[in-house]
């Protein structure tokens, strides 16, 4: 992993109809951890001994499957949908008449 990659700033684009969402682990590691910025976990009692493993770590619990197959990339896929229709952030949607 090279200095510029680890340290990426979050990106979420859309390239040849893929949505991707890529950060720099370095920097999630970070964000996340170190700095307080995680709202879930602000003043976490533990310390990252291996950064490439914790890493890993989170990946792994990213793809982790409830017994439904949901993961929480799912929930977070949905909450975005849900709350840009909600606020009136699409002209490409339609609502039905109840």
């Amino acid at each position: 992993m090279s200095d510029k990659t680890k340290n990426m700033q979050l990106a979420v684009v859309i390239n040849d109809d893929v949505l991707s969402i890529s950060v720099g682990v370095e920097l999630l590691l970070h964000a996340t951890v170190e700095c307080g910025a995680n709202r879930f976990d602000p003043n976490p009692n533990y310390r990252i001994i291996d950064r490439e493993g914790f890493a890993k770590d989170i990946l792994n619990q990213l793809m982790s499957e409830e017994e439904d197959g949901t993961t929480c990339v799912h929930l977070m896929l949905d909450k975005a949908v849900v709350d840009m229709v909600n606020s009136g952030g699409s002209l490409n949607v339609e609502f039905e008449d109840d």
